[in-house]
């Protein structure tokens, strides 16, 4: 019996028996495959060396005799002679055999070796669809040895995708880039049903009434000590707020004054420089800081006062379910606190 073996410069450190091939059966077509792959081996070897024609003459020898070993070989010299995507098919094919000659070592050498090598030549598709769906790309079915999960090698270009699923039909295009991974969605087309209602059994419990909330009359803050705290608290910050207000006005008015009082050259500021300009332009900045913190003063102490006094007469009595909350307002020009509750 004539045995081929493959050198290691082609398929690494395995030798490759084209007899132990499991459609190789004696006879006129093992002849013929035993032939052709001579000749690729010879095609290899020349110096330089010809992988199309060691390729060709392979992909003669795997029609004839198709089988694991003998499909290792056609994808090394598919991806020697640059044919990427038919390489990345062919490895697909090889992992999904069942064939015991396919050990796992085989398999990892296969991916991570040669289909990483195929895939840095190409793009690759992500299909996502739900279950059931038949998919195919460019009018084809979809390739062999491939899933719905897999990821799928295809050329740089536009790509058209199609899903048929319970007689509906959609249409996806995507571009897909070397050394990307372009990705397509496609939502289930079936109608989702409605969801079919049981009636309850036996008797319906009655719901229960709602039940009044209870309210409560004011005056009651003399008998809470968190309210008088409280309202002492925002009488106080009224107060200072009102008395802040006084101040800040007062020294906004005097800035005015001092800037009116000063001398400048030309009896006009536009486009000087001078000492005496730079201390009115000074003088109008502090007039106007000091006037918005005289009016926020303003608000603020207002603010407080009105809070200090509706909390005093609008707190509810002891035991009645009240409910209160206090929170702080904060604007660019103004300032106060807020009272908000159920009484």
């Amino acid at each position: 019996m004539r045995a081929l073996v493959f050198s290691a410069l082609f398929i690494g450190a395995s030798l490759v028996k084209l007899g132990t091939a499991h459609a190789c059966e004696p006879g006129p077509k093992r002849e013929a495959a035993l032939a052709r792959t001579e000749e690729a081996l010879r095609l290899a070897n020349a110096k330089p060396p010809n992988n199309d024609g060691a390729r060709i003459a392979i992909e003669q020898a795997y029609v004839l005799c198709p089988g694991p070993k003998v499909l290792w070989n056609l994808f090394v010299l598919e991806i020697r002679s640059g044919q990427y995507l038919s390489a990345a098919r062919h490895i697909h094919t090889y992992l999904a055999t069942n064939d015991p000659s396919v050990t796992e070592e085989k398999r990892t050498e296969a991916r991570n070796k040669h289909l990483k090598s195929a895939r840095e030549n190409l793009g690759a598709l992500e299909v996502h669809a739900p279950s059931g769906a038949v998919l195919s790309i460019d009018n084809a079915a979809y390739p062999e040895g491939y899933s719905v999960e897999d990821i799928v090698e295809l050329s740089p270009g536009t790509h058209t995708v199609v899903l048929e699923l319970a007689g509906q039909r959609r249409e996806r295009s995507v571009n897909v880039k070397v050394g990307e991974v372009s990705v397509v969605k496609f939502e289930d087309p079936r109608p989702i049903a409605a969801p079919v209602v049981q009636p309850v059994q036996g008797p319906k419990e009655p719901e229960p009434e709602p039940r009044p909330v209870p309210r409560s009359s004011g005056l009651g803050c003399t008998q809470s000590g968190a309210c008088v705290a409280t309202t002492i608290g925002l009488a106080a910050v009224g107060v200072a707020g009102l008395a802040g207000f006084g101040v800040f006005q007062i020294s906004a008015n005097n800035a005015t004054k001092d800037a009116q009082g000063l001398e400048v050259p030309g009896g006009s500021c536009n486009g000087s420089t001078s000492a005496e300009c730079a201390r009115v332009r000074q003088l109008e900045d502090d007039h106007s800081s000091r006037l918005t913190l005289s009016r926020v003063s303003a608000a603020v102490g207002g603010a407080s006062l009105i809070a200090a006094g509706v909390l005093f007469f609008a707190w509810p009595k002891p035991n009645k379910g009240p409910s209160a909350q206090l929170y702080p307002i904060v604007a660019p020009n103004a300032g106060g606190v807020g009272l908000s509750g159920r009484f």
